[in-house]
């Protein structure tokens, strides 16, 4: 299919703002004015091959600048840590595409800690982007609440954001979650492109091909 010369004028410019200055698909579109759907045609019609999720994310890790500095020499300890850090995240941190910062939540002290620990003593984040947030039930104590987490996290409760407090609950979920469920977040993008690349690594060396689409 021949592309009309104004169409090729703009494929030559986002090819270029693409490959060489690495820029994503969305930037392109609103720098150059265009529709993500154009730019897109114009790439599958010339042929050019897209990035993968994890060369995407690869890319934004090195060209923004970190909140954080990662512990370069890691000892045994610190390679479980940083395992068991990567595994909880990868089961119960939020990973959604365009997401600009790490976002882990659960109801057990003990995940809680070693997901701090992972974030301090493994990625080396700054304390003060540190944030708390308390999501609980009606029936519960929202103030006693967020000094239990304050103390476990050592997040001072100035970084806490407004609980969510929920009151539209069955009887019998009275007793569930007795601490309610806690999120971590801590607002650093490449942090969570750093976080998704490991993931992927991970998971391409253990699982490989392993996984067939049921469709």
């Amino acid at each position: 299919m021949a592309l009309k010369p104004h169409n090729i004028k703009i494929y030559l410019l986002a090819k270029d703002l693409y490959l060489k200055n690495k820029w994503s698909v969305p930037k392109i579109s609103k720098h150059l004015n265009i529709s993500l759907f154009r730019i897109y045609r114009l790439f599958r019609v010339m042929g050019l091959k897209r990035r993968t999720p994890t060369e995407s994310n690869r890319i934004n890790y090195e060209v923004q600048k970190p909140s954080f500095v990662l512990k370069e020499e890691l000892n045994s300890k610190n390679i479980i840590l940083k395992i068991l850090g990567i595994s909880l995240y990868w089961c119960e941190g939020s990973k959604w595409e365009g997401a600009n910062q790490v976002d882990f939540a659960n109801s057990d002290p003990k995940m809680i800690i070693v997901f701090m620990r992972f974030l301090r003593n493994i990625c080396g984040v700054n304390e003060k982007k540190l944030r708390g947030s308390l999501y609980c039930y009606s029936n519960h104590n929202v103030k006693l609440l967020e000094k239990y987490w304050s103390r476990i996290t050592g997040i001072s409760l100035a970084q806490f954001q407004k609980s969510y407090v929920r009151t539209d609950f069955r009887n019998d979920k009275k007793h569930k979650m007795p601490h309610g469920l806690f999120h971590i977040r801590y607002a650093d993008k490449k942090l969570v492109n750093l976080l998704k690349l490991w993931i992927e690594d991970y998971s391409n060396k253990w699982v490989g091909g392993r996984v067939v689409n049921c469709t």
